[in-house]
């Protein structure tokens, strides 16, 4: 969402990368309720661009602490954990508000169900958290589908979620401005429940839940995994 450009001074500059339907899970063009600020949707091309707004940050840190992290869940903010070197976020780490990985920026008016757009990849989405049984081939409470079909529907052990073929990470979650120690997981869904909260999927080596009461608040910052649509 934020892109960094250095002037001919060496000055580090933050510019704000608009997302389009082209290339990002923009499927939503209504321009109502999330997706009306920083939306636009073009009707002879067919495309939908979402500008994050200028309160959107994205912040770079080292560690297990940053700052400037905004604790609000309406506004977008996404975190990408650097080595010593100020590189290796691919690998360390990236983290989300939940207004970001929907990309809106004011989530207020959404109080229930499933967002439509995110920042997934085109063809590509948030998974969904339900009350429907894991058992059920076509069942939408996603994340507790994929423990039952990879882990053995476990509620006490993630030992086949972060191994071959998903690698799921224990990358932590922030809150406030501190990144938690990584022994557990805490992967975003598109489910909302209330003014605050959003529901996800929390592993580690002696707790899984991914069931539709596990809730938390939308401003913390965690990371996502796509589904395929």
């Amino acid at each position: 969402m934020v892109n960094y450009i250095i002037n001919s001074q060496g000055q580090q500059i933050t510019t704000i990368k608009p997302l389009t339907s082209n290339d990002t899970d923009l499927t939503d063009h209504s321009l109502s309720g999330a997706y009306v600020d920083g939306y636009t949707y073009d009707d002879e091309t067919g495309i939908n661009t979402w500008v994050p707004a200028t309160s959107t940050k994205t912040i770079d840190f080292e560690g297990a602490t940053l700052s400037g992290w905004n604790a609000s869940y309406v506004t977008p903010y996404s975190a990408s954990k650097t080595d010593d070197n100020g590189m290796g976020h691919n690998s360390l780490g990236n983290y989300y508000s939940w207004s970001a990985i929907i990309a809106s920026n004011n989530s207020s008016s959404l109080t229930g169900g499933n967002a439509n757009n995110s920042i997934c990849p085109k063809n590509w989405r948030l998974p969904t958290v339900s009350s429907q049984p894991a058992s059920d081939i076509s069942s939408t409470n996603e994340f507790a589908r994929l423990n039952y079909i990879y882990n053995d529907n476990s509620a006490v052990s993630d030992a086949n979620l972060i191994i071959s073929p998903l690698w799921f990470v224990r990358g932590g979650q922030i809150e406030g401005n501190n990144l938690t120690a990584a022994s557990y997981g805490k992967y975003w869904s598109s489910t909302v429940n209330g003014d605050f909260f959003a529901s996800l999927l929390s592993f580690g080596s002696d707790n899984v839940s991914p069931s539709q009461v596990y809730d938390r608040y939308r401003s913390t910052g965690r990371t996502i995994r796509c589904l395929a649509r």
